[in-house]
């Protein structure tokens, strides 16, 4: 079946949701999806095989890409880019994506969709059409990441059958474990891979873990210039920091660190938006701690123990630091906990969390 995705993100780039659309692409197309990818670029020289490696995508799909000038116009760029494509696809196409606008003007063309979404709406004119797209006929699924945001639509918005809507939490590629990475030296090695934006995540409470165990080595991986020069500052020479590194190249760090940390907060905010996001999120950071067989520490959020447990997990107190210092010494001293979290981990993501299973559920969709 030919799939169409319509996409927010900018690709390359460095946030999550480009990493999430071209994972998702990959596997509908391994799923027996004709997939093509409609996203927006900022680079002039866009070279699709450069763009395929750095996500580390192995099952090529079709990319149509529109080169976005200027940001400001990226609305208006995008409507028109999406209506002069859709008008001129074949009718029998299904169209997924998690661009609400785009999602619904092809259900205004008669086409049958699929809309993925990743939270509430942000503004009046989003809800508006989010709640015309979810009345309409032509809506096949909306897939949500959660079960408490699957709670949060059927409370909040105009869609009031449940059936109608598909858990789908996210996920990640199986990891080649065999593969070697990178030589972190003696020591024991703790590792962070994800956004250092400076509200709800959790980057004060490493570094204050960090000056609680100077004989462990903290790596954080991720984060803008001007965010890793601001946590440089205040962290202590135990604290290791990259910088952002393409999918590839942290995914070989990842397999080289002992123990992985995921210190979301209550309050988690957006760089974006400000929206607190700590209630529904799924984020891909778990799946890929998962795929790559390693114990993880975790802040125990309800959300987060959708996938989470004791059994495949340490789950402590968001904000405690003597908390999360514990669960670390505690896998540091004792091997066999910390293999058993991480083959448990690794077990459940392979029965549930890749991004080939996923897709496999949108598969199935009649």
């Amino acid at each position: 079946m030919k799939l169409l995705y319509l996409s927010n993100s900018i690709i390359p780039s460095q946030y999550a949701n480009s990493v999430h659309v071209m994972k998702m692409c990959q596997a509908l197309q391994q799923n027996d999806f004709e997939a093509e990818l409609l996203c927006y670029t900022q680079n002039k020289n866009f070279d699709e095989n450069e763009v395929f490696e750095k996500y580390g995508i192995k099952t090529k799909f079709k990319i149509k890409k529109f080169y976005l000038r200027n940001m400001r116009a990226k609305f208006f760029q995008k409507f028109f880019s999406i209506l002069w494509m859709l008008v001129n696809y074949d009718k029998k196409s299904l169209i997924y994506g998690r661009d609400v606008y785009g999602v619904y003007l092809a259900s205004l063309l008669g086409f049958d969709v699929i809309y993925e979404s990743h939270g509430l709406p942000t503004t009046k004119l989003y809800g508006m059409i989010e709640n015309k797209l979810l009345k309409s006929k032509r809506l096949k699924k909306l897939v949500v990441i959660s079960e408490k945001l699957k709670e949060i639509y059927l409370e909040n918005s105009a869609l009031k059958n449940s059936e109608k809507i598909l858990v789908l939490h996210d996920g990640a590629d199986a990891l080649n474990l065999s593969i070697k990475g990178i030589d972190l030296g003696d020591g024991f090695h703790i590792g962070y891979i994800g956004s250092l934006y400076y509200e709800g995540r959790g980057i004060d409470i490493i570094l204050e873990v960090a000056k609680l165990n100077h004989d462990f080595t903290l790596h954080l991986i991720g984060g803008k210039n001007e965010e890793v020069n601001y946590w440089k500052k205040i962290a202590t020479n135990n604290v290791k920091f990259y910088g952002f590194l393409s999918h590839n190249e942290a995914s070989k760090y990842l397999l080289s660190f002992d123990v992985v940390l995921m210190p979301y907060q209550k309050d988690l905010k957006l760089a974006d938006n400000k929206v607190n996001t700590s209630s529904w999120m799924s984020p891909m950071k778990m799946f890929e701690y998962m795929a790559a067989k390693k114990a993880i520490v975790s802040s125990d959020l309800p959300v987060i123990r959708e996938v989470l447990n004791e059994n495949n997990s340490i789950l402590v107190q968001s904000d405690n630091v003597d908390d999360w210092s514990k669960a670390i010494n505690k896998l540091y001293k004792n091997e066999n906990l910390k293999n058993r979290i991480a083959e448990k981990s690794y077990s459940d993501f392979l029965n549930q969390y890749s991004w080939k299973e996923r897709a496999k559920n949108i598969r199935s969709i009649k």
